[in-house]
């Protein structure tokens, strides 16, 4: 590609060579724009062949070279020298040649070459130098001089190189170096002959790519290099100290002897350490990464370092791994990720050691991935001060000679000694915790020394009766342990169990947490990858053995699955936190106590979850499945949850501000002091058996669909005086009753609440055809209220917005069975619309009347005067008899309107046409794909003979029928 591109620019340049002038400069010192200061006389055109060989140019305004420059010598001062996508810069020469105050912009091509030095001076304090290499551009080094900041009697300029292009060292077989530049490499800096030697700093996020024998040195310097890419078959080495942070991509750098290398980095891919020190910070490893130590009779250092390894460390030579310090109470630490290798192919010590006269310092290994002894047969020492934590996740492998712990270790995870191998525990304390396991048929024990061991080995373990006291276990992931209680209960006194594997619990026997003493705390946690199987119908439960029940929590980040058994778990005392998954395949299991749940509850057909007591957390939990879920007693609740299976049943009595996504189920009991939201896209179903649903002090809020069916009534009751209900219809969303139940406040014994139904949104009473009651409710409608179907009876008052609509239903003349009616006994407030919906295929006849509103007084009436019903060719018109509202049915007159003119509308591209009118009537212009399904297209009122219609529509519908009804 390459190849290509420098082909083409060169044809393009010989094209402008043949048209262009050359122009050179006199080397005086003096402004680009001076036409006395050029041979001949006159600037240049971006297109000339342009020589400059000293003097220096002073550039007042941006200067763009579209074909070629040739820079011999002197120095460019002042602003931009932009080289187009068509243009060429040759820097050659021997002489040094100095950029000054000034920025150099390449879109094409630099050829650096000959014997002088590329250098930023500054004619006064705090300059600013910058070499700018875009996409397209490309900057070839051909020589192996310097490019520098150098102090000319103002100090040094700040001088940056930026390279988005292409920066290409080639033909020389030296070393470029690059002193005091901030070089930020976004593009590739290709490598393909000698050396290019950095001290300075920088920002890079390209690539820096070398060849075989050939190599990129950091000497000294500040560089971010993050999501940088060091590639090829070169070398890429820190030499000296240098400075460094990000996370890049290396199969080429690497720490050599005499090499300080500090700070925060992760490097991708491969990086060699053979000598030096990581000094000051933290170097990572990530997975699929790996890091080469390969130590020569020096070793290597850290020194307050952090060494995280999620990939593959190699460590072989002939050199100890040492940690140093460099003032007191340094710590060093390895961290050997799960996932990740740490593979031990030497016979040398792990240590720390006093390097400096400031003590050696703390040196931690944290081992959860695979530390691995192999290749040699000779014994590899981990110093006796050196903490060695090898977690429940890890794995030590001895494959080949001998590990020895002089100093103990501390072991939560499998120890894997093949025969042949040794592990050898020589002194100090040796803590096997909880998930610790050793396998092999090679030596794993205390040779000679003394030693103390603490704790328990895991594998798969089995606990069939009596009790765990004080005890921290923990099971790993691949292992199991099987709870069952063969001669009775299993106890845990002060205990925690950690499972990261399979717990297996069966038998006979409950699962109690108990108290040697007040206030003691018990936890079962089930860890992300842990599965916690239920295989009996026994009791989870916190018990008093005299001195209190103690705390129980079970928090799941897991699986905790029901199967096997048909019965009920009883979860009884117990903080059930659950973010994960309960998942109930058979039988059910019946909580009585507490918890906070993000995670999932799901059932399958014939199970349940039950909530008797407690109060509970569900913000983010899942209820799913197939089954039931049902709070059954009295429970308190609160979040933002998802559910198709929750449901709140008879005798249950659920307390607390909750939002419902999904479907929220509501048979029976009561929803008490708080709020129930159920948002856009959810449901509330409310199916209610005969002894209805009760709130006490509580809001519903629906934003979503709320469905009423059932021989229940919803009712509002108070348990202590001035209680407030509220029912709250949002805009948007849709209240269907679905029975002929009653809405009702009713007395307790402490009065009746204050029961209030506001609606903004839709409330439909239809499928049933007798009488809906809302009785003690304070009814504010400022949207729309459908009574498609029966009866609408309010025994107070009926309160309407502005904005507000009725529709009436209409399929007969008879009210209730036929058409919808509201009945109000106390002040029916008109205001907003009236409007119908006639059903298919009826057509009242002309004058026939229906009592839509029947009240004990009426105030005010609605803002229509006509009610022009789309799914009809009738027509109602409102009249106020007394505190009655009758709707009055006519038929449009004029089944045909003959047209006077029909077609395209000149001028408006759409189709239209005139028909006769009398001047102060409606006309009504229904619209049909089909003759069959009509649609109220418009009403116009005429202001003269004649109307004109013009359907706006009909660019978008080809075919289309139309018919004109007059209302008179």
């Amino acid at each position: 590609m390459k190849t290509r591109l420098i082909i083409s620019l060169s044809l393009v340049l010989a094209t402008y060579a043949s048209e262009a002038a050359q122009k050179t400069w006199n080397g005086a010192s003096a402004d680009w724009f001076d036409g006395n200061q050029w041979t001949p006389s006159g600037v240049p055109s971006p297109s000339d062949l342009i020589i400059i060989s000293n003097g220096t140019v002073g550039i007042s305004s941006p200067v763009t070279i579209s074909n070629q420059l040739t820079w011999a010598g002197g120095s460019l001062a002042g602003s931009v020298l932009q080289i187009a996508p068509t243009g060429l810069l040759s820097i050659e020469g021997s002489g040094t040649h100095t950029l000054l105050y000034c920025t150099l912009d390449n879109g094409g091509v630099v050829n650096w070459q000959g014997a002088g030095d590329l250098i930023a001076g500054a004619t006064y304090y705090s300059q600013l130098v910058v070499i700018t290499n875009r996409a397209s551009g490309v900057f070839n080094v051909l020589n192996d001089r310097t490019l520098a900041a150098v102090d000319m009697g103002y100090g040094a300029p700040a001088f940056r190189f930026d390279n988005d292009g292409t920066v290409s060292k080639t033909n020389s077989t030296g070393t470029n170096a690059v002193s005091g530049v901030n070089f930020n490499n976004a593009g590739l800096l290709n490598v393909r002959s000698g050396a290019v030697n950095f001290n300075g700093s920088g920002t890079s996020v390209g690539e820096f790519r070398t060849t075989d024998g050939t190599a990129i040195y950091f000497a000294s310097g500040n560089y971010v290099w993050d999501k940088a890419n060091f590639s090829g078959s070169g070398a890429v080495r820190v030499t000296g100290t240098v400075g460094a942070s990000g996370s890049w991509t290396s199969q080429t750098l690497g720490l050599v002897n005499g090499g300080n290398l500090w700070g925060n980095f992760t490097n991708n891919g491969t990086f060699l350490w053979t000598g030096g020190t990581l000094n000051g910070g933290s170097l990572t490893i990530p997975s699929g990464s790996i890091l080469n130590i390969n130590t020569g009779s020096n070793g290597v250092m850290m020194t307050s370092f952090t060494l995280d390894n999620g990939g593959t460390v190699n460590w072989q030579g002939t050199g100890d791994l040492i940690a140093g310090a460099t003032y007191n109470s340094q710590l060093v630490v390895i961290t050997n990720r799960a996932g990740a290798m740490f593979n031990v192919l030497n016979d040398q010590t792990l240590i720390n050691m006093d390097t400096s006269g400031y003590g050696a310092p703390a040196f931690r290994f944290d081992n959860n991935g695979t530390v691995r002894k192999s290749s040699s047969t000779g014994t590899t020492t981990v110093v006796a001060t050196m903490a060695f934590n090898h977690g429940t996740s890890g794995l030590v492998d001895v494959q080949s000679g001998t590990l020895r712990f002089p100093g103990g270790f501390s072991s939560a995870g499998p120890m894997q000694v093949l025969s042949g191998a040794r592990v050898e525990m020589t002194g100090g304390t040796v803590q096997l915790q909880a998930g610790h396991q050793s396998s092999g048929a090679g030596y794993f024990g205390v040779p000679t020394g003394t030693v103390t061991l603490v704790g328990q080995s895991v594998g798969h373990l089995e606990w069939t009766g009596g009790t765990w006291a004080g005890t921290v276990l923990t099971n790993a992931p691949g292992s199991t342990l099987t709870l069952e209680g063969l001669g009775g209960n299993l106890t845990l006194l002060n205990s925690v169990l950690n499972n990261g594997g399979v717990v297996n619990w069966q038998g006979a026997g409950d699962l109690i947490a108990g108290a040697t003493y007040y206030s003691q705390l018990v936890v079962i946690t089930n860890r992300a990858s842990g599965v916690f199987n239920v295989l009996n119908d026994r009791t989870l439960a916190a018990v008093d053995m005299g001195y209190g029940a103690p705390a129980f929590r079970f928090d799941n980040d897991g699986t905790v699955s029901k199967t096997n058994s048909t019965g009920t778990n009883a979860v009884s005392g117990v903080n059930f936190n659950n973010a994960g998954l309960l998942n109930v395949r058979s039988g059910a299991v019946n909580f009585n106590g507490s918890g906070t749940s993000v995670g999932e509850f799901r059932t399958t057909d014939g199970t349940a979850i039950y909530f008797a007591s407690g109060n509970y957390v569900w913000d983010k939990a899942n209820f799913s499945g197939s089954g039931a879920v049902r709070v059954t007693g009295t429970v308190g609740a609160s979040g933002s949850w998802t559910s198709q299976t929750l449901g709140l049943v008879n005798g249950g009595n659920l307390w607390g501000n909750f939002t419902n996504n999904g479907t929220f189920l509501w048979t029976g009991g009561t929803l008490n002091g708080g709020s129930l939201t159920i948002p856009s896209g959810s449901i509330l179903n409310i199916n209610t058996g005969s002894n209805g649903v009760m709130m006490t002090s509580f809001t519903l809020d629906n934003g979503g669909t709320v469905n009423w069916q059932g021989t229940g009534d919803l009712i509002a009751g108070a348990t202590y005086n001035s209680q407030l209900v509220v029912i709250t219809n949002r805009a948007g969303a849709m209240f269907n009753v679905l029975n002929d139940q009653t809405l009702e406040a009713v007395d307790l014994g402490y009065g009746a609440p204050g029961f209030r139904f506001d609606n903004n949104g839709t409330i439909t009473k239809t499928n049933a055809t007798g009488t809906t009651v809302f009785s003690g409710v304070i009814f504010n409608n400022l949207a729309a209220l459908n009574v498609e179907r029966g009866i609408l009876h309010l025994t107070g008052n009926y309160n309407s917005g502005s904005a507000s609509q009725l529709t009436i239903g209409i399929d007969g003349s008879t009210p209730g069975t036929q058409y919808g009616q509201m009945i109000v006994d106390g002040t029916a407030s008109l205001a907003g619309n009236i409007a119908t919906h006639v059903a298919a295929n009826y057509l009242p006849t002309s004058g026939q009347g229906f009592t839509a509103i029947r009240a004990g007084t009426r105030i005010g009436t609605f803002i229509n005067t006509n009610i022009f019903d789309p799914s009809s060719v009738v027509y109602f018109v409102p009249t106020y008899s007394g505190n009655n509202v009758l709707l009055t049915a006519l038929l449009s007159s004029g089944a045909y309107i003959p047209p006077t003119t029909v077609g395209m509308q000149p001028g408006s591209g759409l189709f239209g046409f005139q028909f006769p009118a009398t001047p102060g009537t409606d006309y009504i212009i229904d619209v049909s794909s089909n003759l069959v399904d009509w649609k109220r297209l418009t009403v116009t009122n005429a202001t003269g003979p004649v109307i004109l219609f013009q359907d706006p529509e009909s660019p978008s519908n080809p075919c289309r029928f139309y018919r004109v009804f007059s209302t008179k």
